[in-house]
This record gives structure tokens, C-alpha cells and sequence, in this order.
């Protein structure tokens, strides 16, 4: 075991996916000794909503979790995260290994090597990938200027006023610009409950932050309601705005 707070971090997270707690717990308390902010997640379906909500700068995945494996939770992270995602299994197999790394991982490491091993190779890959990892959390998109970190989103150097779950709404919808997401997807992953076919909600908050956008400046274009399938957000109409 190496001593205590021998590397500080500031703002430094980690997103531990692990449904054995005591495995996680444990390596949440090693880590948070070396100054990491720490997140976790205990299934493969609640990993898309930590990642919105916290954009952590490392995630450490298992491989069996509970109601999606971790090899397609990789593949979903990949669509969109640039950080450093590291496989941590008991699963330490050549196969297991290849077939983590061919999918997007950018380490793999059995939970058998010890804590000074695992708090290098984290190390070592967050001073590699720091550019990746930070552009996971902001967008200047033309006038737009969109920063997680920061809480901050600005058109035209002028503030929008947005709530908590506006936010988070138009982060997850910034980092797929330009594709369709489904209203499954976006309770999925912001409620982190099923869309029941039936309500309405998403669509009036997807109204009200297109309001709040075309208010500050940005076209109603911006945002598109793809009847029977989604939510897409234009890029097009960000970078064209105030021209």
C-alpha cells in the first residue's frame, strides 16, 4: 500500500463501475486518499447517466455488471467519451484482454495487481489523454460557448440562464450534435427510467430549452423533434447563428 496523499489531484474524477461493493468501496477510499474525486455506478445501464452528470476524467470498468456487460457498456462510452477508460476485472484472461482493448479501452488490469499498480497505469494514461478527456466537457460551437466544468453556457458572450436538468439536457445532446437520439435514450440515460410511449414530458423540456436558445440569439433549428424517432440538435444552426 502506498502512503497517504503522496499525489495530490485537484478536480481529478473517477468513475468506478463495480457491482461488488466492497471491491469498489474499498478502491473509492484508495483512491480519494490520493486526492481523486470519486464516482460509482453498480450496473452497466446507469453508466451513460453518471458520465453526464459527473464527466468524470477516468473510468474503471468491470466486464460482469448487472443488466449490461461491461464490453458493450465500452462500446456505447466510445460513441462519445474521450477519456481514459481502463478495464478492471477478475476476468484477466488473453481473450478477455484483446477483445477490451479492440473495443476501445485504453488499459485492461486485473483486479489482482495491487493499488499502487492500478494508481500509476490511471496516472499514466489521465497525463496522456488530458486534451481527449477535456474535450468531453466543453463546446464552441460558433457564438456558443458550452463548459460543463464550468456550469457555464454563453451565446454571444451573454449567459443563459439554465436550470440543473436543462443543462444536463443540452450537454447530452451536444455531445451527440447532429445525430438522432431517441426518447428512450434521453430517459435512459437523464432519468434513468424507460420512456413509456405514452408521456410528453421530455418534449416540453426539450421546448423549453429551445426557447431559452432562441431567446439568446440561436435559430429554432437548432433543436428538431424527428417525429417517431427523437431529438437532434444542428450544428449548423450554432455555427451559422450571428454570422
Amino acid at each position: 500500500m502506498i502512503a497517504e496523499n503522496t499525489l495530490p489531484v485537484t478536480n481529478t474524477s473517477v468513475l468506478i463501475v463495480e457491482d461488488d461493493k466492497i471491491v469498489s468501496f474499498t478502491l473509492k477510499r484508495q483512491l480519494e486518499t490520493q486526492g481523486f474525486i470519486v464516482h460509482q455506478a453498480f450496473k452497466g445501464d446507469a453508466v451513460d447517466r453518471m458520465v453526464i452528470r459527473h464527466t468524470p476524467d477516468c473510468i474503471l470498468l468491470d466486464i460482469g455488471l448487472p443488466n449490461i456487460n461491461g464490453y458493450d457498456v465500452c462500446v456505447k462510452l466510445r460513441e462519445y467519451y474521450k477519456g481514459p477508460i481502463i478495464f478492471l476485472t477478475g476476468n484477466d484472461t488473453d481473450d478477455a484482454e484483446l477483445k477490451g482493448l479492440q473495443i476501445g479501452a485504453d488499459d485492461f488490469i486485473a483486479k489482482s495487481r495491487s493499488f499502487k499498480v492500478i494508481l500509476a497505469r490511471i496516472t499514466r494514461l489521465l497525463e496522456a489523454k488530458h486534451t481527449e478527456s477535456d474535450a468531453n466537457k466543453s463546446f464552441h460551437l460558433g457564438a456558443l460557448n458550452f463548459n460543463k466544468h464550468l456550469h457555464l453556457c454563453e451565446f454571444d458572450n451573454e449567459e443563459i440562464a439554465l436550470t440543473n436538468d436543462e443543462f444536463e439536457l443540452l450537454y447530452y445532446l451536444l455531445i451527440h450534435k447532429d445525430s438522432i437520439v431517441s426518447r428512450d435514450q434521453v430517459y435512459q440515460t437523464l432519468k434513468g427510467i424507460s420512456y413509456n410511449g405514452v408521456s410528453r414530458g421530455m418534449d416540453v423540456s426539450i421546448s423549453r430549452l429551445k426557447a431559452k436558445l432562441v431567446r439568446a440569439g440561436i435559430s429554432p433549428d437548432v433543436i428538431k423533434t424527428v417525429r417517431s424517432k427523437g431529438y437532434r440538435l444542428s450544428t449548423q444552426s450554432l455555427i451559422e447563428a450571428k454570422l
